[in-house]
């Protein structure tokens, strides 16, 4: 262990990604203000991370591994020159993203669980599936704890609202990869088209995409285009699939559309079923007429849109926000770097 200011080794993806810029860059800002010494290093490095990580970790505090599978003879390495490994994720990394199992996968996610000293799961189906993979000579009341829920969290800060405009407008946040939500709910969506004439839908993303009968606006993804978007719109959906792959997302459109105020309307499946309260923040909908309902009473009664969209970002500073997520996981590091706590 290093006899300058601790150091704490970030794996991550670039700087752009979602999962880094939400449940990375945070905790990271913060260790800086604690003067903590900070490497971040590129999850997709291959060999060349290999070599960096192993290079660095002879000098680390705490090594915090976010999503990135190792091998077992690389990780079994590393933690011989810093044991404290904490590994973060926010995905069904263990399957395929089609839900379907993936043995391979799930083996080198076995291996991670055990061999961290923590791990932050996303949300409470992704906690459960860690914790059955504890060993069973490691599945101790001790273990169980170190396996602990870290919500993907919200700087509510950045958020702002516009007066609304004449057309009522939804938006969806994403990218290609989640695209898939979206055209395998086009039916559901035309049906929108169809029942309301005075109906768009704003996309957020780095895919274009097209309805019949559903008026929708692109707009290419960045950081400022989400939150101006999501400021002009009426309400945020989140149509989703029921499978262990979208079990494993952690609601982050949902969180993003409660920070600006906006109610939501979402599939009744995973964190998003958990994150959205039916009736108080927005509503879940698990067939098409339950889409035209909800969307039905939020064009139809502006003031319990409103409430609503209160509703949920009031949620969000209490449950979700960054900050108060950003201390509890200072206060875990403290354990290791007692420093961090005294700053």
């Amino acid at each position: 262990m290093s006899s300058l200011k601790p150091q704490v080794i970030f794996v991550s993806k670039n700087e752009d990604n979602p999962t880094t810029r939400y449940r990375i860059q945070p905790l990271l800002r913060a260790l800086t203000k604690n003067n903590v010494r900070i490497q971040r290093l590129d999850s997709d490095g291959g060999l060349k991370l290999r070599i960096r990580l192993l290079i660095a970790a002879r000098s680390a505090d705490v090594i915090i591994i976010q999503r990135k599978l190792f091998d077992s003879l690389f990780l079994n390495l590393l933690s011989k020159f810093c044991d404290k490994i904490i590994f973060d994720f926010d995905d069904a990394i263990f399957t395929k993203s089609n839900g379907h199992a993936a043995p391979s996968r799930m083996q080198r996610f076995s291996r991670t669980v055990n061999i961290a000293w923590q791990v932050w799961a996303g949300n409470q189906y992704l906690r459960n599936v860690a914790t059955q993979q504890l060993s069973q000579n490691k599945a101790d009341a001790e273990a169980i704890a170190s396996i602990k829920y870290v919500p993907t969290a919200i700087e509510t800060e950045k958020y702002y609202q516009q007066p609304k405009q004449s057309t009522f407008s939804m938006i969806w946040i994403g990218s290609q990869s989640t695209s898939k939500y979206l055209y395998a709910n086009t039916d559901m969506l035309e049906a929108l088209g169809k029942r309301f004439d005075n109906l768009k839908l704003i996309i957020v993303s780095d895919f274009t995409f097209e309805l019949t009968h559903l008026n929708v606006e692109c707009h290419a993804w960045s950081e400022q285009a989400e939150l101006e978007q999501a400021a002009k719109a009426d309400v945020g959906i989140a149509p989703m699939s029921d499978d262990d792959w979208s079990r494993g997302k952690c609601a982050l459109k949902v969180l993003q559309y409660m920070a600006a105020g906006l109610p939501v309307v979402s599939s009744n499946t995973g964190a998003n079923a958990s994150v959205v309260v039916h009736g108080q923040t927005g509503f879940v909908a698990d067939k098409i007429e339950d889409w035209l309902t909800a969307i039905a009473v939020l064009q139809s009664d502006p003031n319990a849109a409103i409430q609503m969209g209160a509703a949920g970002l009031k949620r969000i500073r209490h449950e979700f926000n960054s900050n108060l997520w950003v201390e509890q996981q200072r206060s875990w590091l403290s354990e290791i770097i007692p420093a961090i706590d005294r700053a």
